[in-house]
């Protein structure tokens, strides 16, 4: 298999998260290798994982407690200005021959080499890497082979940012992670919050304190606190609608780790999303009749749908359709019963997805 033919499989995996598992098995196959996987980290903590179909069966233990530590965490730090690290590059023979990582976890199941190559970083320290895994059987990489590869890597990752990759791997839908995305926080497996992504005028919407995710707004917190509880009580996804301090409207997203896309395996327990309702690409009067087609609507509740999704409220919506209120909660009830939401901020955010 040609090496240019693996690299344009891995571009085209980026802008369809489903296929990047297989993506990767084409990349880990080009070089003979048995298996390949994204890291994305934050920091030094991993994040999770997408994986091609040979480690299915081997990453959920990898995430276990007991599992022998990773030496590879630590030492093994590629930059941009090189291509793929070898074990060898960072371990003696000696040090792997009694590692309980590389003995007691990588040589039971059958797998001795691996080869990483940094693909993403960012200043705020998220980092995409991607490793890939011979087995015993088919012994050390070839430099050469990977020379060859290496030679790929400006072209990988000159669409492996950040923004647009680990936003795709953790949202379920297809909508890049563009400027209507303003924060990204994530839970760990013991309930501490941290910032994947924020900027400066999010962090009066929603920010960390103590390992805490808060929200400077009284009038935001028992609404956070409520997304946070249905989000990690039920495992859905929870959405709500707050304010910043001159009055701009945030829908705030809780996203269960069960509901991340796959193939992907995270250690994180959820993400929380915060991207402004102001900004956002909003339903427009001609996508009526496709929303309509979607969700099995009638034609007045798809015109209810489209302007509540446009950030009117049911008086506006009234006043527009020269009807009552109660009509139009009526109309928005079924609307909800269709489209599977309780809330209008969830209405406005699936709909701002379509």
């Amino acid at each position: 298999m040609q090496y240019q033919s693996a690299s344009e499989t891995f571009l085209g995996a980026c802008l369809a998260p489903e296929g990047m598992s297989h993506a990767l098995e084409r990349i880990a196959h080009s070089v003979r290798a048995e298996a390949a996987n994204l890291i994305f980290s934050h920091g030094t903590q991993q994040l999770g994982t997408v994986y091609s179909e040979a480690l299915r069966e081997h990453v959920a233990a990898y995430v276990r407690n007991d599992t022998p530590e990773d030496p590879r965490v630590a030492r093994v730090n590629p930059s941009l200005r090189e291509g793929f690290r070898f074990d060898q590059d960072d371990f003696t023979t000696e040090e792997m021959s009694r590692d309980p990582f590389y003995q007691d976890f990588l040589r039971p199941r059958g797998y001795g080499w691996h080869a990483c190559a940094l693909l993403a970083s960012s200043p705020t320290g998220e980092t995409i890497n991607i490793s890939l895994k011979r087995t015993l059987k088919q012994g050390m990489f070839d430099p050469a082979e990977l020379i060859e590869l290496t030679a790929q890597l400006p072209l990988i990752r000159a669409t492996a940012s950040i923004s647009q990759l680990m936003g795709r791997a953790f949202e379920s839908d297809r909508t890049a992670l563009g400027d209507q995305y303003r924060a990204v926080f994530g839970f760990d497996e013991k309930g501490a919050a941290f910032v994947l992504h924020e900027q400066d005028e999010t962090a009066e919407v929603l920010t960390v304190r103590h390992s805490c995710l808060f929200a400077p707004n009284p009038v935001n917190r028992p609404k956070l606190d409520a997304a946070l509880q249905t989000a990690h009580a039920t495992a859905r996804e929870a959405s709500v609608l707050v304010t910043d301090a001159i009055g701009g409207r945030w829908v705030l997203r809780v996203i269960p780790a069960a509901l991340m896309a796959r193939p992907w395996l995270t250690s994180l327990a959820s993400l929380v999303v915060l991207k402004s309702l102001d900004r956002m690409q909003l339903p427009r009067p001609e996508d009526r009749a496709r929303i309509a087609d979607l969700f099995h609507l009638s034609a007045t509740e798809a015109r209810v749908a489209t302007l509540i999704g446009q950030g009117k409220s049911v008086v506006d919506v009234a006043t527009l359709l020269s009807s009552s209120p109660g009509t139009v909660r009526n109309h928005l009830k079924a609307v909800f019963a269709k489209t599977g939401v309780s809330r209008q901020s969830e209405l406005t955010a699936l709909l701002s997805r379509l």
